[in-house]
């Protein structure tokens, strides 16, 4: 799990989910997948859940003409669709491990209290970095009509970060403290303690790396990054040649 320090974007979020009623009621989330494209895992403490949950791609069959997913699902709209899903009916002590990218769309069937985290590391990064583009790319469309104002690009970026929750600034920030927190776990002869209890081993440190110098190569050729006035070009070809050593 990659933790930055305080003051930047977290990379986990946990939260406890209460229903707004005491009764046995169907509040419910909307139909969504997770923020970022992280990972997530919701524990049941008291009470039932239903689920429908899909794998990536399905969600494309239930978006209109102009590509807006609907509020919500139900399994006549899915089975309508010939969407491939999944229905799991959640119980006290039972935890759902979403991976990235999965749609899905909860109900309390009873009143109901859950824990839940949302997560990103290095096993999905590249599926954090390409939602990121992909809304900018919506971001900029959007404004496109204003393309000829002053500083448009970061005007963009302020967009970016107010709709998706990060731009591509914070996003680099994340990468350069985690491979500080990597290099340093590296070369340490005492290693870093996470959680209270877990060290992370050398296949864990070096798999970081190597995922952060595929990533970082990645963000030195997309053409925004080479065109922007932000100085993000700079930023990361100096975190790429502290990876490549």
């Amino acid at each position: 799990m990659w933790i930055p320090r305080p003051g930047t974007i977290s990379t986990s979020r946990t939260g406890i989910w209460l229903p707004k009623c005491r009764a046995t009621t169907f509040t419910r989330t909307s139909y969504h997948s997770d923020v970022f494209g992280s990972f997530s895992w919701s524990t049941n403490i008291v009470g039932l859940k239903k689920w429908l949950i899909m794998p990536p791609g399905e969600e494309l069959k239930l978006n209109d003409r102009l590509g807006n997913p609907p509020f919500s699902i139900d399994e006549k709209m899915l089975d309508e669709h010939n969407v491939r899903y999944y229905t799991i009916n959640q119980r006290a002590n039972e935890a759902v491990f979403v991976p990235s990218g999965w749609f899905h769309q909860v109900w309390n069937i009873t009143d109901t209290i859950s824990v839940n985290h949302n997560w990103f590391n290095a096993c999905n990064i590249s599926m954090v970095w390409q939602n990121l583009r992909n809304n900018l790319k919506a971001v900029c469309k959007e404004i496109s009509d204003c393309q000829q104002m002053d500083n448009f690009e970061a005007h963009c970026q302020t967009m970016l970060r107010a709709s998706f929750g990060i731009n591509y600034l914070d996003f680099i920030e994340l990468l350069e403290f985690i491979a500080a927190r990597r290099l340093a776990e590296k070369t340490a002869a005492t290693k870093f303690l996470l959680f209270d209890s877990y060290r992370m081993n050398d296949y864990h440190v070096q798999y970081d790396l190597e995922c952060l110098r595929q990533i970082t190569r990645t963000l030195t050729e997309d053409p925004t990054i080479q065109r922007t006035a932000l100085q993000l070009e700079g930023r990361c070809q100096q975190l790429l040649t502290r990876l490549e050593f």
